[in-house]
């Protein structure tokens, strides 16, 4: 539909003053009403067909109004000039997307034919509006989608944990005393130093002692040239024959078992390699 709009923010007691060349009609909208407008379906707001050259339109409240003026003559030209009193125009970057796209955000979900669809239409939507983002805002988005990173992938490792958790029996512990560790509760991993040559490392929930000289030996292995799949199994070896009391109480039981990533991860973010 084709028409002149403009986002406003209104105080209270703002009003608008709109002066035409010729007759045209003049509608103060909220979002809602404004979609049902672009989609040529019944609406309500405030104001209506203008004949005078100059209406002044009182704000029905304090709030953010779309401004829409099209001409109820369409084979003539429409010059407009506006006077706000107590409000504000609001920036561009700062408007709803545009025209149709109040029915398009509403109806992708079930347009789409799959989830690749509709993340590749959510990657090209937020990349259309990098370029409009100033350094300081693109330094922030970098630190959040990195904590969202983060947070996915925690949230997935434990789903998975949770779930190979739950393939395996212990031993022939009786029914009533097995305890479900809750990932919400206990850390998957984490480490904290108990003396000076002594640390304790948390893995899914059970808490062991490690020397310094072993906690080294783990890190180089971190720190080695390897795919994640051949690190796993290395250290998994590994823990079997110098400390596979560490892989009873984690109820770990194959070298398969999705922590060994995440333990890799952290240890070389909190130790670096030494030359």
């Amino acid at each position: 539909m084709n028409h002149l709009h403009t986002y406003l923010y209104l105080e209270k007691d703002g009003i608008i003053q709109v002066s035409l060349d010729s007759p045209g009609n003049v509608y103060l909208l909220k979002d809602a009403e404004y979609k049902k407008y672009l989609e040529g379906k019944e609406f309500q707001g405030y104001g209506g067909l203008i004949k005078a050259r100059k209406k002044q339109i009182k704000a029905p409240g304090q709030g953010k109004w779309h401004l829409v003026i099209d001409n109820s003559n369409q084979q003539e030209s429409l010059n407009v000039a506006l006077n706000i009193t107590n409000g504000r125009q609001i920036p561009e970057d700062e408007m709803p997307a545009p025209e149709n796209s109040f029915k398009e955000e509403t109806d992708k979900k079930t347009a789409f034919k799959d989830e690749q669809e509709r993340k590749k239409f959510l990657i090209k939507e937020i990349t259309g509006r990098l370029k409009d983002l100033d350094e300081e805002n693109l330094h922030f988005l970098i630190q959040q989608a990195r904590v969202l990173l983060h947070k996915q992938e925690v949230e997935k490792l434990n789903r998975e944990i949770d779930h190979y958790n739950d393939s395996y029996v212990v031993g022939a512990e009786p029914e009533s005393k097995k305890k479900k560790s809750s990932s919400s509760e206990k850390p998957l991993v984490d480490l904290k130093e108990q003396s000076k040559n002594t640390y304790i490392l948390v893995l899914c929930g059970a808490r062991k002692i490690l020397s310094g000289l072993e906690l080294r030996e783990i890190v180089k292995m971190c720190h080695t040239q390897m795919s994640d799949s051949a690190f796993s199994s290395r250290l998994y070896e590994w823990l079997k024959v110098r400390r596979n009391d560490i892989l009873f109480d984690a109820r770990i039981r194959t070298a398969d078992h999705p922590v060994w990533p995440i333990l890799r991860r952290f240890l070389r973010n909190r130790f670096k390699a030494k030359s």
